[in-house]
């Protein structure tokens, strides 16, 4: 009986995409939302969004803003955070 080596693959074989990098669909309609949001007037049309008498265009507005903001926040446990109207 006889043991072969393994067979010896490629150096990166099986890395796959490094972690953290976009997928190309994901960076491709990134771009196209980007440029059709500098042909429609850029901040100027987003300040006009956000000051919309339409709620549904504020609200959409919003949505934006809110993918901008981060997704989980570490700070001391022991912060009380109240809110007035």
């Amino acid at each position: 009986m006889t043991i072969e080596p393994p067979k010896r693959r490629p150096p990166n074989a099986g890395k796959g995409r490094p972690k953290g990098t976009p997928n190309k669909l994901t960076a491709d309609i990134k771009a196209m939302i980007e440029e059709s949001l500098r042909q429609a007037g850029g901040a100027s049309y987003l300040l006009k969004c956000a000051t919309s008498d339409d709620p549904r265009i504020v609200a959409a507005y919003l949505r934006l803003v809110e993918k901008l903001l981060p997704h989980h926040v570490e700070g001391p446990k022991d912060i009380v955070v109240t809110w007035e109207p």
